[in-house]
């Protein structure tokens, strides 16, 4: 059977993602005016405001708490980067959200927490969830988990691509703070933990976020976010990290049911089935990437997030994890080589049918939109325009399954899809 008719009789698996991107469409980066001391106006996108402004204007609007900064001295950054808190109390029915990022970025989400319809859906959801029954469209519960702290468990059947939890951030702190915990500098460190407690501190819904788990159990805001908070690309102002509470209930599992979503739109993280979930089933998200080897999988879990991993994979029969190991080696192997573009057209050929075999044998469900993309430009640079699109439009078909509608990764998915139909009807 060739490649073409061998590709389009795979079956086509699911693809979570916990980087997602988010575009700041509402207020543009460039304010065109810089912090001067002067008053910030009331809208839907700020100017920015820091400490300083704060001081001399006495105005601080949207926020509802005096901005409060932080000058990090890192040798390769701009020298007058700062940080600064900016909390608004109303968000989310009163239970407020803080950003710790720099003033321009803070002026470019403002636009993004003003719809109040996501608040409520979420609140729905959390309210129900105290309840000690789930009832109507909530379909698990929180419970503690042995071994692993409290965890969310299916009360209903959940369908494969089923939204099941709606969240939103409680934090949203810039991604380069992130960077100094792991890379501290001795100065700023406490000053750094100490921005993070006022980020906190500041919320009526703090509660939220200190009742969280924490890798080294000293539960302290700071350990508390490393722990929980998903990594959100921002088009405009850099990456930040953010923590979303209820969703930070569900723990990890090297073989997950369940994928993380972030809506550019309403500003929600939500929670999808990657597959049919049964009752009493416990719900599952990977922390780490696909397809690592079982030592790469431990030293993840236990270097970034404290735990050793207890899920099926990681504690199979030795056997079975050595067959295991060996086939995600080799997959990793054939990737390498694929991209070398240095394997003849034929070789490619059947290593690509190889990779793709394995994958499912290892039932990779959540790589196989990033094989199908890479693959895409494999075939592409080999000029095979015709499986380039194959594969193009296999990718397609798991982004309209579980990327945001309309969202980027959709967009750029398509655009590759009208390049490669051109050049396919002019060959």
């Amino acid at each position: 059977m060739d490649l073409h008719s061998t590709l389009l009789g795979l079956i086509l698996l699911s693809a979570p993602t916990l980087a997602v991107a988010l575009t700041s469409s509402r207020c543009p980066a460039d304010h065109g005016q810089a912090l001067s001391g002067t008053a910030v106006r009331r809208s839907t996108c700020p100017l920015p405001v820091d400490d300083y402004t704060a001081s001399r204007t006495g105005e601080w609007s949207p926020w509802t708490e005096e901005p409060q900064c932080v000058y990090p001295e890192v040798e390769d950054w701009d020298e007058d980067v700062k940080f600064c808190v900016y909390t608004f109390g109303t968000y989310n029915l009163g239970d407020g959200i803080s950003l710790l990022t720099t003033p321009e970025a803070a002026a470019n989400i403002a636009g993004a927490l003003w719809n109040p319809e996501p608040a409520w859906r979420a609140r729905k959801h959390r309210r129900r969830n105290t309840n000690s029954e789930a009832s109507g469209e909530i379909k698990y519960r929180l419970e503690e988990i042995p071994g692993k702290g409290i965890g969310a468990v299916a009360t209903q059947k959940i369908l494969r691509k089923e939204v099941f939890i709606t969240d939103l951030p409680s934090l949203l702190i810039d991604a380069r703070l992130e960077t100094l915990s792991e890379r501290p500098i001795e100065e700023f460190e406490e000053e750094r933990k100490e921005i993070y407690e006022k980020a906190v501190a500041n919320l009526l819904g703090k509660d939220r976020v200190l009742r969280l788990a924490s890798s080294r159990g000293d539960s302290t805001v700071d350990d508390i976010f490393k722990t929980n908070s998903f990594l959100v690309a921002m088009d405009e102002g850099g990456n930040h990290n953010g923590l979303f509470p209820e969703i930070a209930r569900i723990n990890h599992d090297c073989d997950p049911n369940a994928s993380a979503r972030f809506s550019n739109e309403k500003f929600t993280m939500t929670a999808m089935a990657l597959r049919d979930i049964e009752p009493g089933e416990e719900i599952s998200f990977n922390y780490i990437p696909w397809g690592l080897a079982s030592d790469h999988r431990d030293y993840m879990t236990t270097h970034f997030f404290g735990f050793k991993c207890r899920c099926s994979l990681c504690t199979a029969p030795p056997e079975d994890i050595k067959l295991s190991d060996t086939r995600r080696r080799r997959i990793q192997e054939l990737e390498v080589s694929l991209h070398s573009g240095n394997e003849p057209y034929e070789s490619a050929v059947d290593k690509t049918q190889e990779l793709l075999n394995l994958a499912n044998e290892e039932g990779l469900h959540g790589k196989m939109q990033e094989f199908y993309l890479d693959l895409m430009g494999v075939f592409y640079d080999y000029g095979d325009y015709q499986n380039a699109l194959v594969f193009a439009e296999m990718a397609l078909n798991l982004a309209k399954d579980f990327e945001e509608p309309g969202g980027s990764v959709i967009s750029g998915i398509r655009a590759n899809i009208g390049v490669l139909r051109g050049l396919v009807e002019t060959s």
